[in-house]
């Protein structure tokens, strides 16, 4: 994405793409808050350590490359304001005030379409299994 994106998942794991973790100042850790009047989830960068921060955690690819996203598990915070979704789901960052971001939980981003394919030999693929991506 070329935006600032977010996925929320129904463990709790929030997962910050790599263009979020610019917006955010490649920080350590964050601070999450709820704004109820417009179902959004606030999103700030912060220092370790500092009160009410999470730890951002390093995506790594099998390989162990750095994948540039950062996550952390944020399901206290989510069960906490009745929150918890229940499919996972990428959501926009916004900036709502300098330094602030909010993803609106009602506005889920569309999700990506698989396309149905067979290996050249015509044994089925992952999206033939029924196994969903």
């Amino acid at each position: 994405h070329a935006f600032p994106s977010c996925s929320v998942t129904r463990s709790g794991s929030m997962t910050f793409g790599v263009e979020a973790v610019r917006a955010l100042g490649n920080s350590p850790a964050v601070r999450l808050g709820w704004d109820s009047e417009h179902r959004r989830i606030g999103v700030a960068a912060a220092a370790k350590g500092e009160a009410g921060a999470l730890a951002l955690r390093t995506q790594m690819t099998s390989g162990g490359k750095d994948t540039g996203s950062r996550s952390v598990f944020a399901r206290a915070f989510l069960l906490y304001h009745g929150i918890l979704p229940t499919e996972n789901n990428r959501f926009r960052l916004d900036e709502v005030e300098m330094g602030v971001f909010a993803l609106e939980l009602d506005s889920p981003l569309p999700k990506k379409s698989y396309t149905k394919r067979t290996s050249p030999e015509g044994a089925p693929n992952r999206a033939d299994s029924g196994i969903e991506p």
